[in-house]
């Protein structure tokens, strides 16, 4: 009954031209490409989740202060220093 009940039958011979016109190798690309773009900016936001619990990890080894700025001069407002 395979390829006999697929002739006869309208239905069924639709579904198979339909799928035969699909371009599935470009389907296939854009998928590819864009799931490689959501994998590489997913690596870059994992990497600097790492790179800013690494800096938290080495403050509390080496025991100083988080300072408030990549270079920042600013004075702890309760210091007895002035």
């Amino acid at each position: 009954m395979g390829d006999d009940a697929t002739l006869k039958d309208p239905k069924k011979r639709r579904f198979e031209v339909f799928f035969k016109k699909l371009p599935l190798k470009k389907i296939d690309e854009v998928i590819s490409a864009f799931l490689e773009k959501i994998l590489r900016k997913f690596r870059v936001v994992l990497l600097k989740f790492e790179n800013f619990i690494d800096s938290i990890i080495s403050r509390l080894r080496n025991g100083s202060e988080p300072q408030q700025g990549p270079n920042s001069n600013s004075q702890d407002l309760f210091s007895d220093k002035k």
